[in-house]
Parts: C-alpha cells; structure tokens; sequence
C-alpha cells in the first residue's frame, strides 16, 4: 500500500469522525446522523416494528446475475463470481451464522467483496475483520477472495482483512486465467465518500483483449469507469433502500448518480453493471420490504 494513499485516507478518516459526512449530494455534521438513527431505532421499538426488521435482515436472497460478454466468450463460460457487499458485520444481529450457511451452499470460482464490512464508523475494525472471516472458515475458491474498501471502513483494516486470507485491492487489480482467456480483476479505493479511486491505476498492466472487471464500492463512478474501457462493473452501497416502503420503494437512495443504479443489473454504453442489495444493514441493524442479498454472477 502506498505511503502516501494510506496517509491521505488516514486524514480523511478522521474528518469523518470530527466533521460531516457524505449521504447522497448532501454533507451532514456526523451528530446529526447519529442522533437521527438514535431517534429511529426510539420509534421502531415503540411501534413494535424493530423485531421484525431484525427478522427480515437475516431473510437472505440468492440472486443469480448472467453476463454476458463478447469478451467473455468461450473461456470463461460457466465461470462463478460469489458477490457479498455491505456486511457491516458487528450489526449481524445472529452474529453472522445464517449468511454463513447460506454461503456454504453456493459453489464459486472467486470471491468478491464490495466494502464496508465495518457496522461502526469508529475504531480499527477488529471486530468486523474477525467476523467477516469467519464467515469463510473452511471455505477454499480456485482463484481466491478479493475486496475494496467501503465508506465505513479504515485504511487500517487492510494489514487485518489481507491476514485473513482476502485481498484487498486499492487501486490495482490482478489478472486471472482461464480457458486461453485473462479476466483483469481490479478494484478501487472508496468513491463515494473518500473519493480516492484512480481507475486508470487499477486497469495498469491489463492488455486491449482482456475482459476488464471492476470492483468499487458503489456505483456512483459508473459513467466514468465505462469511459475508461471497464467490461463489467460490481459494486453495493445503497442496501437497496434497507428500509423501504411496500414493494421494495426506496425512501433514500444515497447515490450521486441516476437511481438506475440503485439496486440489480443495469447497464452503461457497453459495460455491464450490477449493484448489490447488501447482506448486512447500516446504521440500524434492521430492514424494511428490502431483502439481503447474496449475489452469485455466471458467465455466458
């Protein structure tokens, strides 16, 4: 990791914890979150609402997402990309024991993770390291567990998540072979609120005829990574709404761009992008007409 990216996040860090924080096109003072979600979580147990959104936030959806493209063709049909975002994983309220069995059951060639695994914006997220691996206990894939860091999470995390066993790319990418064809797999440091991605640093060392995969945190540089040559783009974030209105209507969206991108497959001149609906809840540790979601893509 470089000194100086690790320096940088490091100060921005810190501005979270002692200044404002980005939700959507807004800055909000940190306090003021804090104590809205204090003041929620106050009217959900008086309406009796809080058990069932701690039940409904362990009621995981395995969603299968078929792509495919030109790129893909031929070597990398059949290839599995098992997809986990947004864990927050101190706020699995049953600790992390049915994502784990579901998990277990969905057979995969890599593993991606699209950030914040931290539930807490504080502290070195020991205890979010140590869940999200235990999550994996046991679990082998051919070409291995990759991540980025989230909006919740600290640069400190990564000497933690890379001891585990997960490899955490920040603005770099790795290529993977299969069947005469190179998938580039790369990934970039949060873009949404520390806004520390380079793309072209990520996509460094890909040649014209790889397919160019890109793992971020959310999709709000979507546009952008499409005008860089990226194939396919994964990412989270936005929970799909985590706290919905009936038939899944997201009350806030927390994106910079188009609600396109809100949740599910979408696509962006060429390049092909999917946005997960999350497996963990942010903020609260509950959810509201808006499943969590284990995501496994296919290649065609």
């Amino acid at each position: 990791m470089p000194v100086r990216h690790r320096d940088l996040r490091l100060e921005r860090e810190h501005g979270l914890t002692t200044g404002k924080i980005t939700f959507g096109y807004w800055n909000i003072p940190f306090s003021w979150a804090e104590a809205f979600l204090d003041g929620t979580g106050t009217v959900l147990r008086w309406t009796g609402l809080w058990q069932w959104g701690l039940r409904h936030a362990l009621e995981y959806r395995v969603r299968e997402h078929r792509i495919r493209h030109e790129r893909g063709k031929g070597g990398l049909s059949g290839y599995r990309i098992l997809h986990l975002s947004d864990l927050h994983a101190e706020g699995i309220s049953d600790g992390g024991r049915s994502l784990r069995e579901r998990i277990r059951a969905i057979p995969a060639d890599v593993c991606v993770l699209t950030g914040d695994f931290r539930y807490h914006e504080k502290g070195d997220g020991t205890a979010a390291v140590r869940l999200t691996a235990s999550l994996f206990e046991g679990l082998t894939y051919k070409h291995g567990i990759y991540a980025v860091l989230g909006n919740h999470d600290s640069v400190r995390m990564v000497p933690q998540l890379e001891s585990a066993g997960i490899r955490v790319l920040l603005n770099e990418g790795v290529a993977v072979e299969r069947g005469g064809l190179r998938l580039w797999l790369a990934g970039v440091d949060d873009p949404h609120y520390y806004r520390l991605h380079d793309i072209d640093r990520a996509l460094e060392g890909a040649r014209p005829e790889d397919l160019k995969l890109l793992l971020a945190h959310s999709p709000d540089i979507a546009p952008e990574a499409a005008g860089r040559g990226v194939d396919v783009y994964l990412c989270g974030h936005a929970h799909g709404g985590q706290i919905c209105l009936p038939g899944g209507v997201p009350i806030i969206a927390n994106l910079r761009v188009s609600r396109k991108y809100f949740a599910g497959p979408w696509t962006h001149d060429r390049m092909i992008g999917y946005t997960s609906r999350g497996s963990g809840a942010s903020g609260l540790p509950v959810r509201y007409f808006s499943h969590p979601e284990i995501t496994i893509h296919i290649f065609e």
